[in-house]
């Protein structure tokens, strides 16, 4: 008679059986409950507020500004240009202080202005008709930045 605690192959592959089902119904039984626990109504636990109309918007302003109060402000900073013949060319462009970018005559710099004139002294942008111009800086003085033969610097 062989003892109780002689290993067979027949008793080893029932135990695991039984395991891998055991392991099957904790899975089942995990998922089941996880999927069956409502959570909580929001209503229930939400306080209440209450709901207020925004304010009326005045007669005038209700589709902006009329066309005579509004004006080009940009926040912009002319880097350099390069002007074209016949009212072509470019310029270096930092808008919001944001990295400097290359426009074209006729490209869009902003949702609200267009660039429609590069000169060798300044930009113009139009808006709706409506045209600022803004300087380029000055180059300094090519002299200003040669040193003398001699100079101890």
């Amino acid at each position: 008679m062989p003892s109780p605690l002689t290993f067979s192959v027949a008793r080893a592959s029932r135990l695991t059986e039984a395991l891998l089902w055991l392991g099957l119904a904790a899975c089942l039984t995990f998922w089941l409950l996880r999927l069956l626990d409502a959570p909580a109504p929001l209503a229930a636990s939400a306080p209440t507020m209450a709901l207020t109309a925004p304010p009326a918007p005045k007669p005038g302003s209700l589709f902006g500004p009329a066309p005579s109060e509004q004006t080009l402000q940009l926040n912009l900073k002319v880097l350099g240009v390069v002007a074209g013949v016949a009212g072509g060319g470019s310029a270096i462009i930092s808008v919001d202080n944001r990295p400097a970018e290359i426009f074209l005559v006729g490209d869009i710099v902003t949702d609200q202005a267009q660039l429609a004139r590069v000169a060798p002294t300044a930009i113009e942008l139009s808006q709706g008709g409506q045209n600022v111009s803004y300087p380029v800086p000055q180059l300094p003085d090519p002299g200003a930045l040669v040193i003398p033969a001699g100079s101890t610097q």
